[in-house]
């Protein structure tokens, strides 16, 4: 399943210059993953 990124992912991603690729290769294999609020998981990795 390819998860779907929100408007504000997309924006941040361009402001930071986050080429896509970066972004799906982290949420393939993240150094960790932190619970947030509800169902909400952040994908964390140092690259």
């Amino acid at each position: 399943m390819k998860p779907e990124l929100s408007k504000h992912v997309q924006e941040e991603m361009g402001r930071r210059g986050i080429p896509l690729a970066v972004v799906e290769s982290v949420l393939a294999a993240p150094a960790q993953k932190v619970p947030e609020h509800g169902e909400v998981v952040c994908y964390q990795s140092k690259v």
